[in-house]
């Protein structure tokens, strides 16, 4: 991905699920916590949110995201990965999504 492009992350869960994505430039080894399944790869000190959504009838909307037009992002990586948290309570972490910026 170039500065100023745009890519549509695809959310997946279930129906009404609250489904949280968050990024970062830094990834640490794989975490899991009691509870949740899937792993979380991100740095917690060094991480951002993107908008929460409730997943309605089709469970998997898309989020597009811009990439910042910022030169010093160029030869950089981003990690994309979400949180969903169901109504039943399960919660589990999606599988990662590298972007490259160039």
């Amino acid at each position: 991905m170039a500065p100023g492009a745009t890519f549509d992350l695809r959310r997946d869960s279930r129906r009404g699920a609250l489904y949280l994505t968050y990024f970062a430039f830094v990834q640490v080894s794989a975490v899991t916590l009691p509870g949740f399944l899937g792993e979380a790869l991100l740095d917690p000190t060094a991480l951002a949110a993107l908008p929460p959504t409730v997943l309605g009838t089709t469970g998997a909307p898309s989020l597009q995201v811009t990439v910042p037009v910022l030169p010093g992002l160029v030869g950089t990586s981003a990690l994309f990965q979400g949180l969903s948290i169901n109504p039943s309570a399960d919660s589990s972490f999606s599988a990662p999504v590298f972007v490259g910026i160039c």
